[in-house]
This record gives C-alpha cells, structure tokens and sequence, in this order.
C-alpha cells in the first residue's frame, strides 16, 4: 500500500507534461459541464431522496430496498472489482479509457501504487462479499499486489532514478509484508497490527488527496506539473477507498455491504470534488465517463448506508 515516499532533496527536475488533448478553458465550456452535471447528478440526487422518503413512509417498501441492496453491493462491488484489475494490470488503458495521459516517469510511478490501492479494493471487497472470505484474512490477501509493486519497483531502480529515500522503500515494503503476512497467517493481534497500519496509510493518503502539493513538496518536487497534481490526488483517493473497506471489515466487524457502501461514499465525495473543483476538465479527462461513477456510486452509498 502507498503510503509515505520522502524524496532525497536532490534537485530531481521535472517536465510539465500535458494531456495530448488539452482543453482550452472556457466560459462556454464550463456552462456547458455545469449543464452536464445537473442534468446527471440532480437526478441521481432526487431518486436517492425519494427512496429515503419512500422507505420511512412505507415499510413494504423498506422490505423491498433492503432486498435489492443485498444486489446492489455486489454489483457496485463487481464494477470497482473490474476497475481495480484494469487498473492495476493495464494503466495504460485506464488513461486512454479517460483520455488522460500519465506517462512521466513520476506520474507513472504513482499510478502504479493507485492501481495497488484499486486492486486491493477489489480484492478485499470480492472475497468478502462473493466468496465469504473472514475479513480480517481478505484484507492480507488485498494487501499482496502492493507487496508486489514494493518489490518490481525496487528491482527496476525506479526510486533511485527519481531521487526517493531507497532504504525508506524498503521500509515501506518491510511494513505492508509485515502486515500482510500477520492478516493471512491469522496472528492473535492482527486486528491490532491493522489498525495501525491502516492509521499509517490514511495520514498519507489523505494528505495526497486534500493537499498534495505539500505531498509533492515532501517529495522532492516542489513544482509539480499538474499532471502529477492530479496522479498524487489519485492515489489518495484510491487509499483512502481502501482503508474505509478495510477499517470497516477488519476493525470495525461490520459486514460487507456496509464497506461497500462507504467505498462508494469515498469514491462519490471524491469524484464530485474533481469536478467541481474543474481538475478533470484542466487535464483533459473525458467527464462523460465520470457521470456513471457519480449515479452508481450516490444510488449505492444511500441504500447501503442507511
């Protein structure tokens, strides 16, 4: 799992790279977004609010919706399992899926510990809720992919090559195998050993994604093009979906529709910000593929976090 990466202060320099398809900012362009996005999410808002209102008048209706929520988290569960491989085995197609362009070498780096942080969603989420997996054990299994990208990037020299603190790499790696192996082997204070760990990731990860140009800054580069802004932001958004699955099955004991619930909250809270905060229209990223995300991910939280 990603978590702190101190850079050397070596004076690593660094491109502004761009997406191949940069949009030019306009006034037209936003009205034209902002139409979009209402069109889109005020529906999806309203049949969220109408169901809520609907299950309190009407305890048929409750019975009903409970029913189709032990559909809906696995099939909000099956679409992040499906991103969170692409993700992980293919990037690359990831970025043309969105037409965004991650490939400086630092951008690509951080992508490759965000699909880490999707597959081990993915992961956690599949062996909970489709093949009844104990929790606590799910969520070492999610951990190995991060355990792998620890291991490839250590091996290929990339931290080196981009000025990163390698013996603080090996730290890193040290602790999620540790991690990994207490959870699978079933140590008797795994539960313990989780909560620290996961403490570990979300101080990390919530910094990338609320301000990551101090992240950037910690790590050697203090004039981060926006591209790995927008990389850094990323991976805290994938860290932080993975530890609200794996605080809420492995610490909390909460059962699997509810972490898929609050997997959804992340991701919505999180899109939406992108959004209204105009990063994805600054880099070019294709919205139209983000509104699925937003419907999918509001309808999910509200019926599986009432």
């Amino acid at each position: 799992m990603a978590a702190f990466f101190p850079l050397e202060q070596k004076g690593v320099s660094t491109q502004k790279y761009l997406c191949t398809n940069k949009q030019e900012p306009s006034r037209n362009k936003t009205i034209k977004m902002s139409i979009k996005i209402s069109l889109f999410v005020v529906p999806a808002i309203a049949l969220v609010l109408h169901a809520a209102s609907t299950m309190a008048m009407n305890p048929a209706t409750s019975v009903a919706l409970s029913l189709r929520g032990g559909s809906i988290d696995k099939i909000y569960a099956g679409t992040v399992v499906a991103q969170g491989a692409l993700d992980y085995l293919s990037p690359k197609t990831v970025n043309k899926l969105y037409n965004c362009d991650l490939s400086d070498k630092f951008s690509s780096f951080i992508q490759t510990y965000v699909g880490g942080n999707q597959a081990a969603t993915a992961i956690a989420l599949y062996a909970t809720i489709f093949s009844d997996v104990d929790a606590v054990k799910a969520i070492g299994y999610a951990l190995v992919p991060s355990v792998l990208n620890n291991v490839k990037a250590l091996l290929d020299g990339t931290p080196g090559e981009l000025g990163i603190n390698v013996p603080m790499q090996y730290l890193n790696l040290a602790i999620v195998a540790f991690t990994t192996k207490s959870l699978i082997g079933g140590a008797d204070n795994a539960e313990t050993i989780l909560k620290y760990y996961l403490g570990y990731v979300v101080l990390a990860t919530l910094q990338c994604r609320l301000a990551p140009q101090s992240a950037l800054k910690a790590w050697g580069f203090p004039e981060g093009t926006k591209l790995q802004t927008f990389a850094t932001k990323l991976l805290g958004q994938s860290g932080l979906a993975f530890a609200a699955a794996a605080y809420t099955l492995g610490v909390e004991g909460g059962d699997a529709a509810k972490a898929v619930g609050r997997v959804a909250l992340t991701y919505l809270v999180s899109i939406v910000g992108f959004l209204a905060s105009g990063d994805f229209a600054e880099i070019g990223v294709d919205v139209s593929k983000c509104y699925p995300w937003i419907g999918l991910s509001a309808v999910t939280a509200a019926i599986l976090l009432q």
